[in-house]
């Protein structure tokens, strides 16, 4: 089969696995919000950049380096393997001994077993870095599929039943373990892969010559993203960084649907070919035209219709979140073109780069926050927005070094959909707004639709690429 049709069944395949996966814990925390309330989710959002740095520490890097390799043999999986258990019973322990610090530094006694409960699931995920890597060099997307989707939905219903038990919190302490516990045996029985007990320091430092750069720029990367609901539930409440973690979620769920498809299947795809910029760039060029053409029509529409959604999704604790949600929306709308940039510079092996991009992104994001904080939720979202938008100046940079695709360019190839989108969401929430008096899900049925058609009909009328070059990467039976 060629690269471009394993690219483009590859997608197919990853997409359905983001969808089915994140769409069964999506549902799964729409259901929990109605049992659990927003500072059982703020408890969680506190913590979350320490589990996610434990986990940053025990990937480090050997999963991306594995990918990115053509060839993969049994002593570079093994050791591979080996050092990263090593890691994560590393962070672990590093957790577990910071706990204390951490309850304190919250105030609340609850803080301390549930961070060293769920921290648990550092040591289970880092089992899975080898085989998962290795599915994914393949670029056997069904697999990790059939692997993924089962653990979902195990993990989903006994999240649900912990709660409905009247477990609280520790309901979605449940779901991420079970996740991690089930999907690991999963993704080995697909991966066909055991581990054997040899280890090669020169081939861990080889390794760790690309990764080391990655692990530290996703450590930092790590802080800018979890950054704001630990201040947030420091300084704000558990009710606003829970609030702010739900929303969250909610787009971590779309731009997977939408975007991390595309980005795991392009990255070991291309760094099969990453010599041929010209290629490089029209095929960038074409991911970042797509990515926008269907991502900003599915936020832009959310945002108008965020007010009827929540009240058919939720309860009344959480319609205080509407207006946060729309603006949240408009903070991800560049969230692909980030994705798609820091994309280029690892299928370039410029590790260094992206490690620079990420030092200089945190200044930006941790200076904004740092003053936002002092005048509420609003001001830490309009804050992100400003900070997104800086921050793609910064990424898009290097494009124009290394494929001769610069920021400019990108702007103009994606900026027509933005604006068509911004047109539909107005209108939707005009309409949306005049038939308030009707039931939620009547309102949806109305108004959704119709923003799509009127969206495809815009594209259409002005004539945008976007149909055309979906067409054309789709290949011939």
């Amino acid at each position: 089969m060629s690269l471009k049709n394993t690219t483009f069944f590859g997608v197919i395949w990853n997409f359905f696995e983001f969808f089915l996966r994140r769409g069964v814990a999506a549902i799964a925390t729409l259901v929990l919000a109605r049992f659990l309330a927003p500072e059982d989710f703020g408890l969680i959002a506190a913590i979350s950049i320490f589990l996610a740095l434990g986990s940053g520490l025990m990937d480090s890097g050997i999963r991306d380096a594995l990918i990115r390799r053509r060839k993969l043999n049994d002593r570079l999986l093994n050791t591979a393997f080996f050092a990263g258990l090593f890691m994560g019973l590393v962070a672990y322990a590093l957790l577990y001994v910071a706990a204390p610090a951490v309850s304190e530094f919250y105030d609340n006694d609850k803080v301390l077993d549930v961070i060293r409960a769920a921290g648990l699931v550092i040591i289970i995920s880092s089992v899975q870095i080898v085989p998962s890597a290795l599915l994914a060099n393949k670029l056997e997307f069904k697999s990790l599929l059939l692997a993924n989707f089962p653990a979902s939905v195990i993990s989903a219903a006994a999240a649900l039943l912990a709660a409905y038990a009247g477990a609280g919190v520790w309901a979605l302490v449940m779901q991420s373990a079970v996740f991690a516990l089930v999907s690991t045996v999963f993704i080995f029985l697909k991966a066909g892969w055991r581990p054997k007990f040899e280890f090669d320091l020169k081939l861990i430092l080889i390794l760790y010559g690309f990764g080391y750069k990655l692990f530290f720029a996703n450590i930092i990367s790590i802080i800018v993203r979890n950054i704001t609901p630990t201040i947030l539930g420091r300084y704000l409440g558990l009710t606003s960084a829970g609030i702010y973690y739900l929303l969250d979620k909610i787009m971590e769920l779309v731009m997977g649907q939408l975007v991390y498809a595309i980005q795991n299947v392009t990255y070991p795809a291309l760094s099969k070919v990453g010599s041929n910029d010209e290629a490089l760039k029209s095929f960038y060029q074409k991911i970042i035209i797509i990515s926008a053409a269907v991502v900003s029509p599915v936020l832009a529409i959310g945002a108008g219709l965020a007010a009827p959604v929540f009240n058919l999704l939720f309860n009344d604790k959480w319609n205080a979140a509407v207006p946060y949600f729309q603006v949240m929306c408009a903070v991800y709308v560049l969230y692909p073109l980030h994705a798609i940039n820091l994309n280029l510079l690892k299928v370039k092996g410029r590790s260094d780069i992206y490690l620079k991009l990420e030092v200089i992104k945190a200044a930006i994001v941790v200076s904004i926050l740092t003053v936002s904080i002092n005048y509420g939720l609003y001001a830490v979202l309009f804050g992100q927005l400003l900070s997104s938008i800086l921050c793609y100046v910064v990424n898009s940079h290097y494009a124009k070094t290394l494929i001769g695709y610069s920021y400019i360019e990108q702007v103009k190839d994606f900026s027509p959909y933005i604006l068509v989108s911004l047109i539909v969401a107005g209108l939707c929430h005009v309409l949306s707004t005049v038939l308030v008096t009707l039931p939620a899900l009547v309102n949806i049925l109305l108004v959704g639709p119709g923003a799509v058609l009127l969206y495809l009909a815009l594209c259409y009328v002005f004539r945008l690429r976007a149909v055309g070059l979906i067409k054309s990467i789709i290949p011939a039976r």
